[in-house]
């Protein structure tokens, strides 16, 4: 993360408890600007690993927290690029 530039730095977190908390804690650590926190083990309800749908959080550095409902991984995927593009513009206007 310290050497990222003008790049958009998403981190990924599989968490086992307290999923938010834990994700904006390593949004900071690791430099990132989103992180996509994932809930792992039985707070996922099924979801996750070996499962064909995912649920989580995207946590952004501008302190947004946006809600991914329960959907299939490629839903998931399409979602956090979409907000990683529109998020874009924005980080690199604020860098220079």
């Amino acid at each position: 993360g310290a050497r990222k530039g003008e790049r958009l730095l998403v981190g990924f977190a599989a968490e086992t408890e307290d999923v938010v908390a834990n994700a904006k804690a390593k949004l900071q650590a690791k430099n990132c600007d989103l992180i996509v926190a994932n809930p792992v083990g039985p707070e996922a309800g099924g979801t996750g690993m070996d499962s064909e749908e995912n649920q989580g959080w995207i946590v952004a550095a501008s302190g947004e927290t946006i809600e991914l409902a329960r959907s299939s991984k490629r839903e998931m995927s399409r979602k956090i690029f979409d907000h990683a593009l529109a998020l874009r513009p924005t980080l690199v206007q604020a860098r220079r």
